[in-house]
């Protein structure tokens, strides 16, 4: 009986070491993971697990360019590969070539028929968002809750495009689910207060800012908020003591200063008001310096 040759035997190794490479891939051992995809590739340079693999990893560390070079290396070994398909989604969405990554995750729900694939419906959907495809993310955000109705990422989803399209009730339909599962996440918080903010009503608002605010005592959009609806409502002396709070984080930021300004003016405070008004002023000649010049 002939001894196998040595590069068979190699081969014969490879799902052992691709075994290996994806367990640390999962714990985060990074170079680890990489040495052994690498290795696999020397035997078989189209391995399918060892491209996956690597990109995979890529993707994982923020490396989009690299990422995208060994999926599409996959690509050409495997296109139905539904792992591939997903990963250049992915990679696409880091790379912020939106047109791409509805190609890919199109692909990947009409070749896989993964239709109840609920991660793949939340991030098609906000593709289409982002590139005002209103009604196409609604169809996919609506087909996610279909499966999940408590998906928090399809009624964020859906929060945004009806606020990105100024419909802020419609918009508190979504935040208001959400809110009932994840009544201490600022963002949500923060967004339920915008939208009664831009109906003026500003007390309903100023409730929802200050959950936010309880949570982080910092939060700027929770601070801005506070300050903006006081605004709203006339009432100076709190939108002054809010906008304060905001300068001291930020205190160059030209509106901000231009909002104290007005608070003070508003109570008839001229010499506050003045002085606010000279360091807003101040500020923007400060950039202008800063900025270099235009060519001709």
């Amino acid at each position: 009986m002939k001894k196998p040759k040595k590069g068979y035997e190699n081969r014969r190794k490879i799902p052992e070491m691709s075994k290996i490479g994806y367990q640390h891939l999962k714990a985060g051992r990074y170079r680890e993971a990489e040495t052994e995809f690498t290795k696999i590739l020397k035997l078989a340079k189209k391995d399918i697990y060892a491209l996956v693999g690597l990109g995979d990893l890529y993707l994982a560390q923020r490396e989009f360019e690299k990422a995208e070079d060994y999926y599409n290396k996959a690509l050409q070994v495997d296109p139905m590969n539904m792992f591939v398909l997903r990963g250049l989604a992915d990679t696409y969405r880091g790379l912020k070539k939106f047109d791409k990554v509805i190609e890919f995750w199109e692909m990947y729900l009409s070749y896989t028929g993964n239709e109840f694939d609920v991660v793949a419906l939340t991030r098609l959907g906000d593709t289409y968002r982002k590139t005002g495809q209103f009604e196409k993310a609604i169809d996919q955000y609506k087909a996610a809750l279909s499966i999940d109705s408590k998906n928090p990422y399809a009624l964020a989803g859906l929060g945004h495009l009806y606020f990105e399209n100024r419909n802020y009730r419609q918009s508190l339909s979504y935040w208001h689910q959400l809110i009932e599962f994840q009544n201490d996440n600022i963002f949500v918080l923060t967004s339920m207060g915008n939208c009664y903010r831009k109906l003026k009503e500003y007390k309903e608002a100023l409730k929802f800012f200050y959950m936010a605010l309880d949570k982080e005592k910092d939060d700027f959009y929770a601070l801005y908020g506070i300050a903006d609806s006081y605004r709203g409502l006339q009432e100076y002396d709190k939108a002054a003591e809010y906008w304060q709070k905001i300068q001291k984080q930020d205190p160059t930021n030209k509106n901000i200063l231009t909002r104290l300004g007005d608070s003070y003016r508003n109570l008839g405070n001229i010499e506050r008001a003045e002085h606010y008004y000279k360091k807003a002023i101040e500020n923007e000649f400060d950039d202008e310096k800063k900025s270099p010049p235009e060519s001709e």
